[in-house]
């Protein structure tokens, strides 16, 4: 059996492995889960007679094996491993320009509907009534992104409030529509690699100058719904934990 001894030296092989790159999200996943399950069964694994205790060992070893054997795979593929993936945003399509949010009733792409919220920010010698404000976000559902962005940058923007704000923002809004969305949001489960955002001509959200802000809220995400889905999931029959890229299609 897998011990968890065996865990944390495919945790150090991982690491040296990718020598700091970044670890792809299955292989991280799969180790936590299996070491999660062993140390399970140290601290509250049984030798009771009580069949109830029985069948859960049982359960527990047929897992522990199944991850055990999972290792090993992907310790195989650390050999033929060349490189680290790289996803583009407009492939995956998942782009903040392509990826639709509805708010208040109202269609949006994320990235018009994150102008749209300059609205909210305007300095306070700018700011109108409730109902102005309001009309004012649901005129950027039939902008296109040029049109959006041209329209942000008309607002009195309270700058220094944007910008402490803007990144909660974004990711309230990709949260928002991967909701809505349950096939962009297994797109994104199920992407294995580096996601760089490539479709923006913006110096933050996309790659111009490297920052690639949006591309790593999209990893971040990823890594999120991930872990909560093997949570999830974590005692399901071996036969459903054989592949840990098809966690998206158990939401």
């Amino acid at each position: 059996m897998t011990t968890l001894k065996d865990v944390e030296k495919a945790m150090k092989d991982v690491d040296e492995h990718y020598e700091g790159a970044p670890v792809p999200t299955s292989v991280a996943v799969l180790l936590s889960t299996l070491k999660r399950h062993i140390l399970d069964q140290q601290l509250f694994g049984s030798n009771s007679d009580d069949d109830n205790d029985r069948d859960d060992n049982d359960d527990k070893n047929n897992i522990f094996a199944s991850l055990g054997s999972l290792v090993s795979t992907y310790q195989t593929d650390y050999a033929n491993y060349s490189g680290i993936s790289v996803l583009s945003t407009s492939d995956l399509g998942l782009s903040p320009q392509a990826l639709a949010v509805k708010y208040e009733g109202h269609e949006f792409t994320v990235m018009t509907l994150f102008q749209a919220h300059k609205c909210y920010h305007r300095k306070p010698k700018s700011i109108k009534s409730n109902d102005q404000t309001t009309r004012d976000v649901y005129r950027f559902s039939d902008y296109t992104l040029a049109e959006a962005t041209a329209a942000g940058a008309q607002i009195d923007l309270d700058v220094a409030l944007w910008d402490a704000n803007r990144d909660g923002l974004m990711r309230d809004l990709c949260e928002k529509a991967f909701e809505q969305n349950l096939d962009a949001k297994k797109t994104l489960m199920k992407a294995q690699g580096e996601i760089v955002e490539d479709t923006l001509p913006d110096r933050y959200w996309g790659n111009k100058n490297g920052t690639n802000k949006y591309g790593e809220l999209l990893m971040m995400l990823r890594d999120t719904f991930l872990a909560n889905a093997t949570k999830r999931n974590g005692k399901r029959k071996v036969s459903e934990l054989a592949d840990l890229g098809d966690l998206a299609d158990t939401l």
